[in-house]
């Protein structure tokens, strides 16, 4: 399945957003996310844009490991910054021994994931036990544990709306919309361009 990249539906959101009373805007936090995130989606697309970290930090499953990795490519911040990382000697005593230090947090990260994947799949193999040998990512992993949580004190057999604030590109949705036929109505709350993500991811599966 290929996720459709329509720039029209996305211009039209940002466009309606910037026409809402202040109440409704991005707060100074979110306008560089809806800034960074909507000039790499016109650069790069929707493609693999849950492992593009100028897309997806923050709400998928990219892990931030270099932070020029966020620079716009064509930003004049960005081209000032490559020449500097480039300088030998910030190079040998900066940048790679940064990197190295990262990786090696990735790498425990890892294998953290890998204990919390085998209990998930232990407390939840009645529900999930098609996932076996299939390889999903973080965000999913997060919507599991979730549902089974929140099963505790709600019962999703008999509900029939959700209303979720802050959905990211639609994991929790995705999950819930597929375990439960039961839920008709699903209201989902967020900025654009995570909403313009969320739609088309959404579409792969729901329509």
């Amino acid at each position: 399945m290929v996720i459709e990249n329509n720039t029209k539906l996305l211009n039209m959101m940002l466009k309606d957003q910037l026409n809402q009373e202040e109440l409704y805007q991005p707060g100074p936090y979110w306008k560089g996310y809806v800034t960074r995130i909507t000039k790499a989606i016109y650069v790069d697309g929707l493609h693999n844009f849950r492992a593009n970290s100028r897309i997806g930090k923050g709400f998928a499953d990219t892990i931030v490991i270099n932070p020029f990795d966020l620079l716009s490519l064509d930003s004049w911040k960005s081209k000032i910054y490559k020449k500097i990382v480039q300088i030998p000697l910030f190079k040998r005593y900066f940048l790679l021994h940064t990197l190295n230090i990262l990786n090696g947090i990735q790498a425990k990260l890892k294998n953290i994931k890998i204990f919390i994947w085998q209990m998930v799949f232990t407390v939840l193999k009645t529900v999930f036990f098609t996932c076996n040998n299939y390889e999903l990512g973080r965000s999913y992993l997060v919507s599991f544990l979730r549902v089974h949580n929140y099963s505790k004190v709600v019962d999703f057999s008999k509900v029939e709306t959700v209303f979720e604030i802050g959905g990211g590109f639609g994991a929790l949705c995705h999950t819930l919309l597929h375990l439960f036929s039961n839920i008709k109505k699903y209201l989902y709350l967020d900025i654009p361009p995570i909403l313009y993500i969320a739609t088309q991811y959404l579409k792969l599966f729901l329509w």
